[in-house]
């Protein structure tokens, strides 16, 4: 499933790809996460950015990096990491934000992942 090459305003934030958003770069390495799509916007006093795709180990199984990063110091909050859907789905792609629950579909399903529980929930 490709993920798509608009940029999409929601959640208060930007929805897009690297190549819809200019190039822009992202905080890993190609070889560790197979990127699809990515959300980033300000929540005050945090940035958060939501990256979906797959763990290049484990492709089947779908991931988001998740990076709640606070300006005044610079560094990932507690509620920053990788997480792994909870059995096979993958590579995610984001499509759409709404309040803290972040909608995401995959080949065979959807689901959502929840910013404050860090939980996710896969349908078929």
């Amino acid at each position: 499933m490709p993920p798509p090459q608009t940029v999409r305003h929601v959640g208060g934030g930007t929805l897009g790809t690297q190549t819809s958003l200019g190039g822009v770069s992202v905080p890993f390495n190609p070889t560790y996460f197979l990127l699809t799509n990515f959300w980033t916007a300000r929540r005050k006093p945090f940035f958060i950015e939501v990256y979906a795709g797959a763990l290049m180990s484990q492709r089947h199984r779908g991931a988001l990096i998740v990076n709640w990063t606070n300006p005044h110091v610079g560094l990932p909050t507690k509620y920053s990491g990788v997480y792994r859907a909870p059995r096979p789905a993958g590579p995610l792609t984001l499509a759409n934000v709404r309040g803290n629950r972040v909608y995401f579909r995959y080949v065979g399903g959807s689901g959502t992942f929840d910013l404050k529980s860090r939980r996710f929930v896969l349908r078929r």
